[in-house]
């Protein structure tokens, strides 16, 4: 298998003495993220070369120390060697740090150890071609200089160093610097991607939840974002209507009150000025505004009321086939570029939940069509799914729940795909069944509304929202109109084609605890 390569003895230190904590990050996300193995079993290929490329345990051990060190290099500032062990690892690493375009990535990763797989990944991709050449140059050098010197040093120029740079390692500086550009594009945008599920105020996960990613989780929703057109859009949009309905919370309700420290946040009159730097950045622009939609940005803390919080949020997802068409009046938004109206949807599904997320509430997102296809909960950090076909007993859903990882919760509700018909009746009576177990509930349901809710039902849904004290909004897409009985329901009902951004913010504010 190709996760083999990061399994065994401990690594040799080539150039760079690397963490033992860094080591145990990319060894783990090595074995979990099958992008990052398959480019590094390419890279053993490509050591072996001379072997007819036969795999060998030296071709293997090449491939994961160069892996790990250039891991290293993005994760933390790991020291350099006083003498480098190998010429070949050393030509590749000056290659690398020789760019301007490598602090920018680094300084972008900011020691996310998922990115830092990410960017690693794609740098390998860049490098392996080179090196057979650059094996048979380093040959070729050595037997110009003779069998002189300590067999230690075997493989280095005078005092340790690699010797000018060669052909190929120009060659290679070439081909670096371009991929570079794109890799830190790539990262600020899944981080601002990210920052939709954001749920600790930023988008690098702590250590301890670092090491207990054994999946690889995130780094795989990464993967995926980059590589799902589809996803990447959602994502992408989830992103700008949780930035758009912060911009709006701090217009309509300005702080007040008396400075009391610094702490991170998104309120935009109070973010310091020194946060707003990165916005004359072409790349770092989109890491900045991440930081802000994600609540990451430091901002004056300020002495304020307390507000009254709310239960859990329910999100109730139309799926049904009419929601696979692509409305007219969105074909020429940027936001919205060939997306249909359940991409929309996963959307600000997306951005609910992170919002939730931020907020410490639990969020429950229900997909249905003429049945309840899928539940998928978000509840303190855990998550579970439950994918059974179920038409009844709501109250009562115990069976078929899996556990699952936030980052895998996030990419079920964001590729959800439309098909089948539409039963109003059984969203409204799982969301209740919902509400139940929490009280002062808010329930959203998202549809183009083709369906309906009669008046003995209404009546009754009615009588079962007072009780609870929980609140309905309706988010219309497609240019639909929800019924009498259903409009009579909602405390506050938005027509995602009239009012798309403001109306999202709308209700994404309308359902924030914060």
């Amino acid at each position: 298998m190709s996760v083999e390569i990061f399994r065994g003895a401990k690594r040799k230190k080539r150039v760079f003495n690397t963490s033992m904590l860094s080591d145990m990050l990319c060894e783990m996300r090595g074995i979990a993220d099958r992008s990052l193995s398959s480019a590094s079993i390419r890279l053993e290929r490509a050591f072996d070369s001379d072997h007819g490329n036969h795999r060998s345990a030296k071709g293997r051990e090449n491939a994961r120390d160069l892996t790990s060190e250039i891991y290293g290099k993005l994760y933390e500032d790991s020291e350099r060697l006083e003498t480098p062990t190998d010429s070949v690892h050393a030509r590749i690493h000056r290659a690398l740090e020789s760019t301007e375009e490598f602090k920018t990535l680094k300084y972008v990763v900011d020691g996310d150890p998922d990115f830092a797989s990410f960017a690693t990944r794609k740098l390998i991709s860049s490098i392996y071609d080179k090196i057979p050449q650059l094996m048979k140059e380093e040959q070729q050098r050595q037997e110009n200089k003779g069998n002189g010197g300590n067999s230690d040093q075997k493989g280095q120029g005078e005092e340790g160093q690699v010797g000018p740079p060669t052909k190929t390692e120009n060659s290679l500086r070439r081909e670096i610097t371009n991929t570079l550009g794109e890799v830190t594009r790539e990262v600020a945008e899944g981080k601002r991607m990210l920052s939709a599920v954001s749920g600790k105020g930023g988008v690098k996960p702590g250590l301890k939840e670092s090491i207990k990613d054994v999946d690889g989780a995130r780094v795989n929703l990464i993967n995926l974002m980059n590589e799902s057109k589809k996803l990447k859009r959602v994502m992408n949009l989830a992103g700008r209507l949780r930035f758009y309905s912060n911009a709006m919370k701090s217009k309509a309700q300005p702080s007040v009150g008396a400075v009391t420290s610094i702490e991170r946040g998104g309120d935009i009159p109070r973010i310091l000025p020194s946060q707003f730097a990165g916005l004359a950045h072409p790349v770092l622009r989109r890491l900045t505004l991440a930081r802000i939609a994600s609540g990451d940005s430091l901002q004056y803390k300020m002495e304020e009321k307390e507000k009254e919080g709310r239960g859990p949020l329910i999100v109730l997802v139309d799926e049904s086939g009419s929601m696979d068409g692509i409305d007219s009046d969105f074909t020429n938004v940027k936001d919205l570029k060939d997306m249909n109206n359940m991409s929309i949807a996963n959307g600000i599904t997306t951005a609910l939940v992170g919002s939730a997320i931020k907020q410490k509430r639990k969020a429950t997102v229900i997909g249905f069509t003429s049945y309840i296809c899928h539940v998928t909960q978000f509840n303190n950090g855990k998550c579970m799914g439950r994918n059974k076909k179920t038409t009844s007993n709501y109250h009562n859903m115990v069976e078929g729940w899996e556990n699952l990882t936030e980052s895998k919760g996030i990419t079920r509700v964001g590729s959800r795909v439309a098909s089948g018909g539409t039963n109003f009746h059984r969203a409204m009576e799982a969301g209740f069944a919902f509400a139940d177990k929490d009280r002062k509930a808010d329930i959203i349901i998202i549809s183009d509304a083709a369906a309906a809710v009669y008046s003995h039902e209404r009546e009754r849904f009615q009588e079962v929202k007072d009780r609870l004290g929980t609140r309905l909004f309706g988010i219309v897409i497609g240019g639909g109109t929800f019924c009498g009985d259903m409009q009579k329901l909602l405390d506050m009902e938005v027509d995602m084609n009239k009012e798309f951004m403001n109306g999202a913010g709308k209700i994404l504010n309308a359902t924030s605890s914060d």
